[in-house]
């Protein structure tokens, strides 16, 4: 989806920072370290989740086969 929004705002001559990442734009590092020290996984898929999930209006649909939303 990131990917998709970014090639987007290219092709609309929107500028951008060519090394856009969710998680330092929408994290605090302290947050980020506090989520990953409380059992996320320290990966890119599970920390733009839990962006979405903490920033989200609505609680999301949760998918969770390794039962990490549980911790």
């Amino acid at each position: 989806m990131i990917s998709r929004w970014i090639k987007t705002g290219q092709k609309l001559n929107i500028p951008m920072d060519q090394n856009f990442d969710l998680r330092r734009l929408m994290t605090e590092p302290i947050t980020l370290k506090h989520w990953i020290s409380c059992g996320l996984p320290d990966e890119k898929l599970a920390i733009e989740n839990a962006v979405f999930v903490f920033n989200g209006g609505r609680w999301p649909l949760m998918i969770d086969p390794q039962t990490q939303a549980n911790r």
